[in-house]
């Protein structure tokens, strides 16, 4: 991948408000690259992979243009070498403001009765053309966005501010007191977990779109009783779920990271916290069916249907806070890898904790699984002081951190909703489960705000922004 294009690079600096957050040991697990998605040559192709779709452009353009993020009738162009602009402004209606000689960039103007939307999404499809963006604004809004949940203001979520979660909540989903927020955005978790509390007030709410129908949290899966109730009993998944994606600013309990993402709630561990790959891999498969279902229910002739905002804009997290080890002479489970790279083949992120055990990964005879598949994303333990928890496992010395998809985000003492039949409805937990969603938390809202980055650009933009010197030694290391 070759992100060093000035759109992709002002896209990643702009995410860097997001994360100051996760101290780490960064990018791909060995073969990662063959399980990831294609990424465009920058070098060639400077257009995103929305390129192919002009719909998918028109559409991102014209939300933008609806909440104001981008400068109506103006735009920025780059054209191949040896290409002449004239004859491009005359074809497009549009007129030169300024040449940006120091970057080879034109700042273009669309005269009147030219829509921005087609005009961007047409110059994208022109070969002469390398790059055709939108004019984004940028603001200097307050430094955080404060929600009003009781946890919160009393400062019992101390990983949000570890982590400037509220200072990105400036960026995504914005400050709800100056600017309407959605209930609900079109970034959907799956929870692989012991199941969420259907009920819990901090977690369920009536549709804003579909009254009558819980869009925040899709159908579940039971797969432990093989049926389609997937409640909690046990509380972990349910922790995990409001880490995610609990409702903020309701005035009542915690403040999610996502603040506002849609769950899946996949119920592969039963009531002590123990699954199987096999129950995973299921588990895995139908996050990926009920996402697609959603998605390709959109009609675009009676938008009443839509599961989403946006079915273009739509994109799939999978969390998986659990983890096993497997005998290195034996290798990994077939049946899980399988699930997890058909997920991955398909474009969406997949979180593992890397487990509790205060050892490498790979220690040489066992391996901690599904952190260690290629292309998952990895997520050890720190504590309030951002001090590596000692009970983390951590990345394999035999592994190069500058290509390991290795985190570490909070995971001590972590406030979060707990089943209301267990307890008063919050409970406080330890571990690198609570660290993988963390960063889950964190993937949802670079997404919600950036639905067009690929997951190899999402995760360069977790490594660009995170600090690295936090935990373990300068730059990225095996801590």
């Amino acid at each position: 991948m070759n992100i060093n294009n000035p759109e992709a690079r002002a896209l990643i600096s702009r995410m860097r408000v997001f994360l100051p957050i996760l101290p780490i040991a960064l990018l791909l697990i060995a073969s990662c690259t063959a399980n990831s998605p294609a990424v465009p040559d920058r070098a060639t192709d400077a257009l995103v992979s929305t390129k192919a779709s002009a719909i998918v452009v028109e559409s991102a353009v014209r939300d933008l243009l609806a909440s104001d993020r981008v400068v109506p009738g103006e735009l920025t162009l780059k054209v191949a070498e040896g290409v002449e602009l004239k004859p491009i402004l005359a074809q497009w209606n549009l007129f030169l403001i300024e040449y940006l000689d120091f970057i080879d960039f034109y700042h273009l103007g669309i005269n009147e009765g030219v829509e921005l939307p087609q005009t961007i999404a047409s110059l994208r499809e022109d070969p002469r053309v390398l790059v055709a963006e939108p004019v984004y604004r940028t603001y200097m809004a307050q430094l955080r966005v404060t929600p009003n949940d009781a946890y919160f203001t009393s400062g019992d979520q101390w990983y949000l501010e570890n982590m400037d979660i509220p200072e990105a909540w400036v960026i995504e989903p914005g400050d709800p007191s100056v600017e309407p927020v959605p209930i609900v955005n079109d970034i959907v978790v799956a929870i692989l977990d012991t199941g969420i509390d259907l009920t819990h007030a901090d977690i369920n709410i009536d549709s804003p779109i579909n009254p009558g129908d819980n869009d925040k949290i899709f159908p579940g899966k039971d797969f432990v009783n093989g049926d389609s109730d997937p409640s909690d009993d046990n509380g972990h998944g349910t922790m995990i779920a409001g880490i995610i994606g609990a409702r903020t600013d309701n005035g009542i309990g915690i403040s999610s990271i996502g603040w506002n993402p849609r769950l899946i709630p996949v119920k592969v561990l039963d009531s002590e916290g123990v699954g199987n790959s096999v129950l995973t891999a299921k588990g895995i498969n139908h996050a990926v069916l009920m996402f697609k279902d959603a998605q390709e229910k959109a009609d675009p002739y009676d938008k009443s249907f839509w599961k989403f905002h946006n079915p273009f804009n739509a994109r799939l997290i999978i969390n998986m806070s659990y983890a096993y080890e497997v005998p290195n002479a034996l290798g990994p489970s077939q049946t899980e890898l399988s699930a997890v790279q058909n997920a991955i083949n398909k474009g969406y992120i997949l979180v593992a904790a890397a487990g509790d055990g205060a050892r490498p990964l790979d220690n040489g005879s066992n391996s901690i699984y599904p952190a260690s598949f290629p292309g998952v994303i990895a997520v050890g333990c720190t504590d309030q002081a951002n001090a590596l928890h000692p009970d983390s496992n951590t990345l394999p010395l035999s592994a190069n951190p500058e290509i390991a998809n290795f985190f570490v985000a909070p995971g001590v003492d972590i406030l979060s909703t707990y089943p209301t039949t267990l307890s008063d409805g919050y409970a406080v937990g330890t571990g690198t489960s609570f660290s993988a969603a963390c960063l889950s938390g964190v993937v949802s809202l670079i997404w919600a705000q950036f639905p067009f980055l690929t997951p190899a650009e999402v995760i360069q933009t977790l490594a660009d922004g995170a600090n690295a010197d936090i935990v373990g030694t300068l730059g990225a290391d095996h801590v």
